[in-house]
């Protein structure tokens, strides 16, 4: 099934099974916008894949092709995560969520300069690995909100997490990456 986390309805349509999910009917807060969307599809009855789209991106596959565990997209070069969060948010945010996480793997991982990033917070994954994703990224900006008091630039960092996420769980060669594609 593919979910479109939107809060305002498509401009368009996909050829196949897909339900928009209205992020205004969620308990989180406004900020955490299409993540809102997430939320209420873990609450659902899952399919054994779950598409995670937004209103204006999307991948132009609505499966797992065999031999991959997820489908993720790929449409900016390598680049050093934390130093690319720097130039364009609030450090102490990423900072604040390496505190949380307390990995050397992810103190490591956003360190690097890395072609394993996966922005938009969309994808393809099996359902338990949906399940296990959503388990970190919700407990860890849950904690970063409780710690900081508001929830400013929980999108931006969800897209952190979530490459993140994938690069520790799952192998290289098995995700299988595209490029987006972005309606205005």
């Amino acid at each position: 099934m593919i979910y479109i986390c939107t809060h305002i309805a498509p401009s368009y349509e996909l050829d196949c099974p897909n339900e928009i999910i209205d992020n205004t009917k969620s308990s989180l807060p406004e900020t955490y916008r299409h993540l809102r969307g997430m939320l209420q599809v873990l609450m659902k009855p899952l399919d054994d894949e779950i598409a995670i789209f937004q209103r204006r991106r999307y991948l132009p596959i609505t499966e797992i092709p065999e031999g991959y565990d997820c489908v993720v997209p790929k449409d900016f070069p390598d680049f050093d995560i934390r130093m690319q969060y720097f130039m364009w948010h609030h450090l102490e945010d990423l900072d604040l969520c390496e505190e949380i996480i307390n990995e050397n793997e992810f103190s490591t991982y956003i360190r690097t300069v890395t072609d394993e990033q996966y922005f938009h917070n969309i994808f393809i994954l099996k359902k338990n690995d949906y399940i296990r994703y959503c388990n970190f990224l919700f407990s860890v900006l849950n904690e970063y909100v409780d710690r900081k008091g508001d929830a400013r630039d929980v999108c931006f960092l969800a897209e952190r997490l979530g490459s993140y996420w994938i690069w520790k769980n799952i192998p290289k060669e098995k995700r299988y990456v595209v490029r987006t594609i972005e309606i205005k």
